[in-house]
């Protein structure tokens, strides 16, 4: 008789029995059979505004919903909106929420240029944040935050690669790691992230065998030292995607649209070996600037093409001899350089790797440099004999000009964006929380604190006894600069950006709204404002505006070659004076001896005469004037490329006395430039001092 526990005993020992079977037949010896395969779906570039762009997402979540098997989750990897408001965000959320899919959201140029917001007003509205790390299944995907306030260009800074060791260093040795990001790092056209080496590193350390990117509203996909990098097509009017299909050996890529389907598919390694070697071992400046490498064999021998790229500049051709590399001594500036060398192994696959190296002369040579660890965007200080900087982690900083030493640190309640400035003999910052304080110079103690309810990108305005602020919702104040109590308030339309400036009794200013405004200085009641555009995109907003000789000066971006982007109107009414095409959208003017000097998108640096706005002179600097203006020293004019290059030009015809490199890192600060010499703050936080003679 057999009992009950023993037939329930034998078919346990049976399907015990069945399960090694398919485990010793189907599996190798030793090995765990393979997870299966999932999938995911990367989104990227919605620009939320329109009708139209809100039909284009549904279209492309009705989409998804067709594939078999569903996507575990959409990864969307930047611009979700096109302004960066409030409106557009809860817009986004709103729509993702009803889809039924699990996402993840990371912020792009376009959700941060525009913004009054802070990051943690936008995780607020989104529900979620904005940088992440969660393991699944056999996969560690990672989400950097790449946007920078007020900029297109991207970063990832210190904060974010320490913290990106730690998310790759706890997962385990054997997880496929994936990370995403909003801008595409080493693209091989052009460059839209700060290129830092500790990123890289740690990508091709780790044996990340992925990175997802947009931006560029395209289907691209490269490699670089190994790691397989992939943009992503635009949801906005392309209704494309990205399928990710992630087994145990490889990841499958498929780039879609919803009215073609799969148009292209790329396989990638899961798990990379050893990335291909190369490495930039010297550079030595003599007759020529010799440069030596190490690289694989294969490389030297087969012959591939070769490039090089000065100080983050375009790719040239290059000819590789004994795994050397000559190039022309006199195209490189005095200065702290960047070379970079590459080659394409095969089409779409590069091998890259860059040295930093200082150029001296008689008229030029580095007192010295050092990294602060945190963001400037903000212009460096002098005053009574000290440097002083604020960073976009929250710290005010005090350096001796001459070594570079930190004399004090002194924490911020939040990070300084534009938002630092003096005035009286003391400093006064602005913080992205809402937080404004006037500090003293020689110790950095806080005199006065005053919090606004809204995040502050501008630096303020000191004048006598007045301190004028404008903040991300579009108010102006007037606070008391002795004490910080408010005297008056207005109310613009938008986010105020940019420093406003105080002349004759007039406080004038530009805001997003698409107004440009000019108040009593005094009561803070409107003398007069003018609207300058149909559209925010072209708002009198970016760059601080410039007054003298009863006018002022203030700039738009134009939406097109041939308009309008420079204005001269009476300060007293508003009425216009003169207008001109200078493509002058985002360095702020300067006016000096009769003339206003303008920096513009296309590389130019120009002279127009303060009174007529007739060209003076103009300059070619081959790279972007952005954020930095021009700064004057006597009849010298100072101003920096996004790229880092510095030109001193003879402000009265425009001849150039000197070029200097302040380093490979992105540049958005403003130079500060003494009799003696200039001080340039990177937005990898990197500080350098150029003696200059």
């Amino acid at each position: 008789m057999v009992m009950e526990d023993d037939v329930h005993i034998k078919r346990w020992m049976h399907a015990v029995c069945s399960q090694l079977i398919i485990i010793l037949f189907c599996c190798p010896a030793g090995v765990p059979a393979a997870p299966p395969a999932w999938q995911f779906v990367q989104l990227s570039d919605l620009h939320m505004a329109s009708p139209e762009s809100q039909q284009d997402l549904r279209a492309v979540l009705a989409d998804l919903k067709s594939l078999a098997p569903s996507p575990d989750f959409l990864l969307v990897t930047g611009d979700v909106t096109d302004m960066g408001t409030a409106a557009e965000f809860r817009l986004y959320k709103q729509i993702m929420d009803s889809s039924g899919f699990a996402y993840h959201t990371l912020l792009g140029n376009h959700d941060s240029r525009w913004s009054g917001l802070q990051t943690t007003q936008i995780e607020a509205l989104l529900g979620a944040p904005v940088q992440f790390a969660f393991a699944h299944k056999n996969t560690q995907i990672i989400g950097l935050n790449s946007a920078l306030p007020l900029e297109a260009w991207g970063d990832v800074d210190l904060a974010q690669i320490n913290w990106l060791r730690q998310q790759l260093g706890a997962a385990p040795m054997d997880a496929i790691r994936i990370v995403a990001l909003h801008h595409p790092p080493r693209f091989p056209q052009s460059s839209y992230l700060s290129d830092n080496p500790d990123f890289y590193a740690l990508l091709d350390s780790f044996r990340v065998a992925l990175c997802l990117n947009g931006h560029g509203h395209s289907s691209k996909a490269w490699t670089m030292n190994g790691l397989a990098l992939q943009m992503a097509p635009a949801v906005m009017k392309q209704r494309g995607y990205v399928r990710v299909t992630v087994d145990g050996d490889f990841t499958l890529i498929e780039n879609r649209t919803v009215a073609a389907g799969t148009i292209a598919k790329r396989k990638v390694a899961a798990k990379p070996g050893n990335r291909p070697s190369l490495e930039v071992l010297s550079v030595h400046p003599g007759a020529a600037l010799e440069i030596g490498l190490e690289a694989a064999p294969e490389f030297l021998s087969a012959q591939p093409l070769w490039e090089l790229s000065r100080n983050n500049g375009p790719w040239i051709p290059v000819a590789v001899d004994s795994a050397m590399v000559a190039d022309t001594l006199a195209l490189w500036p005095l200065g702290w350089n960047q070379v970079a060398i590459r080659c394409q192994t095969s089409p779409g696959h590069y091998v890259q790797h860059s040295r930093d190296f200082i150029l001296e002369g008689p008229s030029c040579h580095v007192l010295w440099s050092r990294g602060i660890q945190g963001r400037i965007q903000a212009a460096p200080l002098l005053l009574d004999g000290r440097l002083y900087l604020a960073s976009g982690d929250g710290r005010l900083l005090a350096l001796h000009p001459g070594s570079g030493d930190i004399i004090w640190e002194r924490p911020l309640q939040g990070g300084i964006i534009k938002g630092f400035s003096q005035g009286g003999g003391s400093l006064f910052t602005a913080t992205a929380r809402g937080v404004v304080s006037r500090h003293d110079a020689q110790q950095g103690v806080v005199l006065w604190q005053r919090a606004l309810p809204a995040a502050i990108t501008a630096a303020p305005r000191w004048a006598d006894s007045d301190l004028y602020v404008g903040t991300g919702d579009g108010a102006m104040y007037c606070l008391d600069a002795n004490d910080g109590r408010v005297r008056w308030r207005f109310a613009a339309g938008e986010h105020i950006q940019a420093q406003p400036v105080c002349y004759d009794g007039i406080l004038f200013f530009g805001s997003w709204d698409r107004h440009f405004y000019a108040l009593d200085a005094q009561t803070g009641k409107l003398v007069w404002n003018r609207e300058l555009a149909s559209s925010r995109y072209f708002a009198p907003a970016t760059p601080a505006p410039a007054a003298a000789d009863g006018r002022v000066i203030f700039v738009r971006a134009a939406p097109a070659p041939g308009l309008a982007s420079v204005f001269a109107c009476s300060a007293g009414s508003g009425a216009a004076l003169w207008s001109g095409d200078i493509s002058s959208h985002y360095a702020a003017p300067l006016i000096c001896n009769g003339r206003v000097i303008l920096g513009g998108l296309a590389g130019l640096l120009y002279a127009v005469d303060l009174q007529t706005g007739g060209k003076l002179w103009q300059v070619e600097t081959g790279s972007e004037l952005f954020d930095s203006s021009p700064v004057a020293v006597g009849d010298e004019v100072f101003i920096a490329t996004i790229k880092g290059a510095i030109w001193r030009v003879d402000m009265r015809d425009g001849r150039v006395l000197g070029r200097y490199q302040a380093g490979p890192g992105l540049l958005f600060a403003t130079l500060c430039v003494d009799e003696n010499a200039i001080y340039a703050a990177d937005v990898s936080g990197n500080v350098v001092a150029i003696a200059y003679h």
